[in-house]
C-alpha cells in the first residue's frame, strides 16, 4: 500500500516538516516519511496515532509513551539517541525491522501489542530492555536462531515478565 496525502486522512508528510516532532495530549495524526529520514527526534506522549512510518536514515531519539498506535512501521532506521516505547497499545502493525544500531538503550516496557511485533533483522548495539509487555499475536524477537537475520544484542539484553510467544517466526 502506498500512502500519500490524498489517500490518508490527517496525513502529515514528515519530509516537508521540521526534523523534530514533539506532541502531547490526545492528538490524532499520521506521520509518514517515504524518503530516507535524517531526522531529529520524535516524542509522542498521551496521543492517539494513526500511522507512524519511518523509512531509513538516522534519528536522535524516539519516545512513544502512553499512546494508542494503529500502525508503527520503522524500517532501516538507526537510532543515535534513546528509544523508549512505554505504556502504549499497538493495534494493527508493529514493525521495528532492519535497523537498530542504537547508541543508547532501547527500552520497551509495559505495552500491549494486539498485532504481531516484528523485529526482523534488528541489530541492537547498546543494551536492549524489554519488560512487562503483552504480545497477543507473538513476536519474532527471539526467533531465527543462527540465521543471518536473527535479532542481535551486542551489549546484551534484559527480557523479563513478558506474556506471549517471543520466538514466533510469523
Amino acid at each position: 500500500m502506498i500512502l500519500s496525502a490524498d489517500s490518508v486522512p490527517g496525513f502529515v508528510n514528515y519530509d516537508s516538516m521540521e526534523k523534530n516532532i514533539w506532541i502531547e495530549e490526545g492528538k490524532v495524526f499520521d506521520v509518514v516519511s517515504t524518503e530516507k529520514w535524517e531526522g531529529g527526534y520524535i516524542h509522542l506522549s498521551n496521543c492517539v496515532v494513526g500511522s507512524l512510518i519511518l523509512m531509513g536514515g538516522y534519528s536522535e531519539h524516539l519516545v512513544i509513551e502512553n499512546c494508542i498506535v494503529k500502525i508503527y512501521d520503522s524500517v532501516g532506521v538507526h537510532f543515535n539517541g534513546k528509544v523508549i516505547i512505554r505504556n502504549s497499545i499497538f493495534l494493527e502493525k508493529f514493525h521495528f525491522t532492519d535497523g537498530g544500531h542504537n547508541k543508547e538503550e532501547v527500552i520497551i516496557e509495559n505495552n500491549v501489542f494486539n498485532c504481531f511485533a516484528d523485529f526482523f533483522d534488528e541489530y541492537f548495539i547498546a543494551k536492549f530492555i524489554m519488560k512487562n509487555n503483552v504480545f497477543n499475536d507473538g513476536t519474532n524477537l527471539l526467533a531465527y536462531k543462527g540465521a543471518s537475520y536473527e535479532v542481535m544484542f551486542k551489549e546484551g539484553c534484559e527480557i523479563e515478565n513478558n506474556i506471549g510467544r517471543l520466538d514466533d517466526e510469523g
